[in-house]
């Protein structure tokens, strides 16, 4: 989903591995914090829809426009 935001802004190949390598450690972390809420605050997503929707959506969002220009990759 973190590649899918700008999937048509990214030049090189490798921009998109990196995202969508961060976006899967981006995953993991919300799953388990999402899991692991007090119980006042616990969320109903059994499936962690939100966690890759949400959260590697927005990720996606504000990075893909980064990566744009060549420029912005050493």
């Amino acid at each position: 989903v973190a590649i899918t935001a700008g999937c048509d802004l990214l030049q090189k190949p490798m921009f998109a591995i990196v995202v969508g390598g961060i976006g899967g450690a981006l995953v993991y972390i919300s799953t388990f914090v999402l899991n692991n809420l007090p119980p006042g605050w616990r969320v109903d997503d059994p499936v962690g829809a939100f966690s890759v929707h949400g959260v590697c959506g927005i990720f996606g969002v504000m990075v893909c426009p980064l990566l744009r220009d060549e420029l912005a990759w050493p």
